[in-house]
């Protein structure tokens, strides 16, 4: 193993090194998830996908045809793919892709919630997907049915304080120490009556049984959780990237920069846009959605540049413009 985890300090926490060097374009590590889920207006709209792992069970012709309402569309010979074969749940019908898949996914999570066994409440599962989907409309970041799946795990499992070890490894304070008054974006007061209602409605639906307060959410804002990914710290200059090659959950971190012994290995927390942003905006960004400011050798290396977010100074920018269309298209290019 090229890697290890190590603890940096009691703000910090921990971070993954390089125990030897590790060449550009490397693979560190694949990972498969401590849980996952389908979105829900992906799985409304009929994406076809495997209830344990995500793999697509589409083949390209049945997703052109489904995406454009067009059952008549044939594609080339040279793009069909292999058949694809379906596992069913024989209580309920849930799809998986293998027969692995679906055991897993039993022994896990879905003995509980399979609408067969008639241990949860059918009508109550689909209110709260659908009361999630008026309060969170595409493009999705998250899905209320990861937390019903954690909260089933959680009853499913032998060893139920092994489990809450492993989870509470994920929460994160909703507040910064160094800035009490910035709390996480979705704690804001326009959220409070939504955040009550999931929680009322979840509580509701499969009990409150291993259901505990992480400051004041639960932050889960992607649709998985990953026990080693998640000891990635961040850096606006990263030397690595996460991807996914297997067409599952399953995760891949590649290097993209050759990475020195001892060095820790980062991933870029923004998108490539928001990594092209002055500093402050970057900060702006990652106090409001993970509760840090950096302290990346990038953001050192700019830390005596003025402090506007990149909003700011395209309105200054635009104000020395003095041909209307250019200004047009100036702010057509930042939005994109």
């Amino acid at each position: 193993m090229s890697f290890s985890v190590r603890k940096i300090d009691e703000e910090k926490g921990r971070g993954i090194f390089a125990d030897c060097k590790i060449q550009k374009k490397d693979t560190i590590f694949e990972e498969d998830p401590f849980v996952s889920c389908q979105f829900s207006w992906n799985k409304l709209y009929k994406y076809m996908a495997c209830d344990y792992c995500m793999k697509s069970l589409e083949t390209a012709e049945e997703m052109c045809r489904r995406l454009s309402n067009d059952p008549d569309i044939e594609l080339p010979l040279h793009m069909f793919p292999q058949p694809i074969d379906i596992v069913v749940c024989d209580g309920c019908q849930e799809v998986y892709c293998s027969v692995e898949c679906r055991d897993l996914a039993a022994k896990l999570y879905h003995h509980l919630l399979c609408r067969a066994n008639g241990l949860i409440d059918i009508d109550g599962l689909n209110q709260l997907d659908q009361t999630w989907r008026e309060m969170h409309y595409p493009p999705e970041t998250a899905t209320i049915n990861i937390i019903v799946r954690l909260i089933a795990m959680y009853k499913q499992a032998d060893d139920k304080e092994e489990f809450s070890q492993i989870l509470n490894e994920f929460c994160r304070n909703t507040t910064n120490e160094a800035c009490p008054s910035i709390s996480h974006q979705l704690l804001g007061d326009q959220f409070a009556d939504k955040l009550v209602v999931l929680r009322e409605q979840v509580v509701q639906l499969i009990g409150d049984e291993g259901l505990h307060e992480a400051g004041e959410f639960l932050n889960c804002e992607g649709a998985a959780l990953y026990k080693l990914q998640s000891k990635c710290n961040h850096s606006c200059k990263p030397n690595a990237e996460i991807r996914f090659d297997h067409g599952t959950h399953r995760l891949t971190l590649k290097a993209i920069e050759d990475i020195e012994a001892d060095e820790e290995i980062c991933i870029s927390y923004l998108n490539e846009c928001q990594l092209e942003s002055g500093r402050h905006t970057r900060q702006k960004i990652l106090m409001e959605n993970y509760l840090f400011f950096c302290d990346c050798p990038w953001c050192e290396a700019q830390s005596l540049d003025p402090d506007i977010t990149s909003e700011e100074e395209d309105s200054s920018e635009e104000s020395d413009m003095s041909d209307s269309s250019s200004i047009e298209m100036y702010r057509r290019i930042d939005n994109i």
